[in-house]
């Protein structure tokens, strides 16, 4: 929660930076399209807003740069700050106030300077690197998977996300809470996506400061375990562990081990049998169909939903970005007609929503995804055992079997990264095909015909059709009211004919 709430901090000043941009009477550029390209020989007087699928910057802006793109990259000078939304970001050139930044890759390059001595860097990224040769004046503020100091910093540090590596100096303190340098679940999955996508290297998750690496202030760091601290802290170090599960190198020390290693395993399996364990067991108690229809797919063609669920985590990953970078245009565009009020209101809105839907993606892709591989492994293993009735109680049973099985091979150092990528990849494929086939289901039955209507038989027309029809049978009931005043000799039908 404390990550999220920082990224939409972040995301919030890049909106809030193009709703409040400067009014009309400002001198201002406006540039959008294809590949938007600032030349060398060109100065822009004012403010540039822009909104290009790549955009190259190697002339001079005199004012702030704001706006969205795929690629952005600056070789110029831009004397003002600069909001963006991009896909990758590389620095090379000149800035003269500060960086705002929110997009999976920012690169700032050795040839990188910053002209003013207050000048920060705040980044909501994927991966963030500051070169070598690099010297930022003020503050780095960042939430992302890793950030990769090897420059100089001004001031303090302030990092949220998996990895924190510093080989350069921080003038100021540095405070970070990082990821578990020993696990090999969750990020394992997370790191395959990122760099399938992104092209993008990423470190082991921890917190390291280098030989050669020097953070003059004080150090806190928050972490699952502690970090490699090789180079000199001036000030004091203090190491905050953080318990994300049940520790059970307390119970079982690791000296006294009959196997190396064995607390951390059983740490790492049991930590992740009662997350999926309540997971799944709330699903099945509320919502018994939305997991057991999916488990069902499971086994109908393992190659296929392994296809279709990497296919849909990208899918869903590049629908996220797009999204993303819509929803800035939109307040781009509303800032840009001075909407001022409305775009704020379209801020929130979208940034609620957004964070919502990533979320709730998210979920699915890592925990119940997971959750339904493992309901069909269970169920593998108690039909061969015990035999499936199909009750709710044999159900259940298979799950915490499988969710058990799934942990523990998950655990499992060097290969377990496979198992666990493998109950996503197998989870989200037959997700997406059960969503499929309840589509198939609801269209086919909406566009059946109707069923044939059934017409009475035809009533007689005319009294000598009537006579082909047997008389009524006169029992012994009493007479229905109405016919108690019929005139004498009145008979029910006339045998004569």
């Amino acid at each position: 929660m404390r990550k999220q709430r920082t990224v939409f901090l972040l995301v919030g000043v890049l909106v809030l930076a193009l709703a409040f941009a400067p009014g009309g009477t400002a001198a201002r550029e406006i540039r959008q399209g294809d590949q938007c390209v600032i030349p060398a020989d060109e100065t822009i007087a004012g403010n540039l807003f822009v909104l290009c699928r790549t955009l190259t910057i190697d002339g001079v802006v005199n004012g702030d740069v704001l706006g969205a793109a795929t690629s952005v990259t600056i070789n110029g000078t831009v004397n003002g700050d600069v909001y963006l939304l991009a896909g990758t970001l590389t620095i090379n050139g000149t800035l003269g106030e500060d960086l705002h930044f929110v997009g999976p890759v920012l690169q700032v390059e050795s040839e990188a300077r910053f002209a003013d001595d207050r000048a920060d860097l705040i980044a909501a990224a994927v991966s963030t690197t500051v070169a070598q040769g690099v010297a930022i004046p003020g503050s780095v503020v960042g939430v992302g998977y890793q950030l990769l100091l090897d420059g100089e910093v001004g001031d303090e540090v302030r990092f949220w996300g998996e990895t924190l590596r510093i080989n350069g100096q921080v003038v100021g303190d540095v405070d970070a809470s990082v990821g578990d340098s020993q696990s090999a679940n969750v990020p394992q999955v997370s790191a395959f996506i990122i760099q399938t996508l992104l092209n993008v290297d990423l470190t082991t998750p921890g917190f390291y400061l280098n030989e050669g690496g020097q953070v003059d202030g004080n150090l806190h760091y928050a972490s699952p375990h502690g970090g490699d601290v090789l180079g000199r802290v001036t000030g004091e170090t203090v190491y905050t562990p953080v318990v994300a599960q049940p520790d059970l190198t307390q119970i079982i020390p690791e000296e006294d081990a009959s196997v190396p290693g064995l607390g951390t395993y059983l740490s790492q399996t049991l930590r992740e049998f009662l997350i999926l364990g309540v997971i799944g067991l709330a699903l099945l108690r509320f919502i018994p169909g939305f997991v057991q229809l999916p488990a069902v797919q499971v086994g109908v063609n393992l190659p296929v939903n392994a296809v279709v669920g990497l296919g849909a985590i990208l899918v869903g990953i590049l629908v996220a970005l797009a999204v993303l970078i819509l929803a800035v245009a939109l307040i781009f565009l509303l800032a840009a007609l001075q909407l001022v009020d409305v775009a704020v209101g379209a801020a929130t809105i979208l940034g609620v929503g957004y964070l919502g839907a990533t979320s709730t993606f998210y979920l699915i892709v890592l925990f119940f995804a997971r959750v339904v591989a493992a309901l069909f492994v269970g169920r593998l293993i108690v039909r061969v055992t015990v035999g499936d009735d199909g009750s709710m109680r044999v159900t259940t049973i298979s799950l915490v079997v499988g969710i058990l099985l799934l942990a523990a091979l998950a655990a499992l150092p060097a290969v377990g990264w496979v198992f666990n990528w493998g109950a996503v990849l197998l989870g989200m494929g037959a997700v997406v095909r059960a969503v499929y086939q309840a589509y198939l289901h609801r269209r086919d039955a909406i566009l059946a015909p109707p069923p044939p209507r059934m017409e009475p038989p035809p009533l007689p027309r005319y009294p000598e059709e009537a006579r082909h029809y047997p008389p009524p049978i006169i029992g012994s009931s009493p007479r229905p009211p109405g016919m108690e005043n019929l005139p004498p000799g009145f008979v029910w039908w006339d045998d004569k004919d």
